[in-house]
């Protein structure tokens, strides 16, 4: 009678257990499907695979100032094991093709170098707070704010024609 009693005990714990839990939704699913499309449909996924190190899973900005929303999503080269960006450009209707810019993940970011590995933090920065970052550049765009924990980073941003790296100083820390 003991052991029917434990066996009977232990099996509703489990089962209790089963239906109490809950999956973790995946950071893929809440991206945008034209980005996941793309993603494919470019063959990137051939040389690099999403990853999902820093919160927020990917950034929504209008980072090359066209008046169109874009996404930044962390990625990782396969072959290298460098980590980086890519951000899909929203098209206008009549083109065909999304422009895409890869930074990092082997590609070279000026001082920024060619691998965000060591990046643990990123977020948006509005293009009211990029104007503040440097008042001698030409910003037409939101910026990406990239940095380690304890560091002060940098920032990524659109300088009217490409994408740039401008490290942060002091005074903007307090900021």
């Amino acid at each position: 009678m003991t052991k029917k009693l434990i066996l009977f005990l232990l099996l509703n714990i489990i089962t209790v257990d089963a239906q109490e839990g809950q999956l973790i939704p995946s950071p893929l699913r809440k991206l945008p499907k034209w980005v996941r499309n793309e993603f494919f449909a470019k063959n990137l996924d051939q040389q690099y695979s999403l990853t999902f190190a820093r919160h927020p899973a990917f950034l929504k900005g209008d980072f090359n100032g066209d008046g169109r929303k874009d996404i930044a999503i962390q990625i990782q080269d396969k072959n290298t094991g460098k980590s980086g960006i890519v951000i899909f450009h929203a098209k206008k209707p009549q083109i065909i093709s999304t422009p895409v810019t890869i930074l990092g993940a082997g590609k070279s970011l000026g001082r920024a170098g060619d691998n965000f590995q060591q990046m643990d933090m990123w977020t948006l920065v509005p293009l009211r707070d990029v104007r503040t970052i440097d008042e001698t550049a030409l910003h037409s765009g939101d910026a990406i704010h990239l940095a380690k924990r304890d560091s002060l980073g940098g920032f990524i941003y659109w300088n009217g024609k490409q994408y740039a790296w401008k490290q942060k100083r002091a005074k903007e820390a307090s900021k």
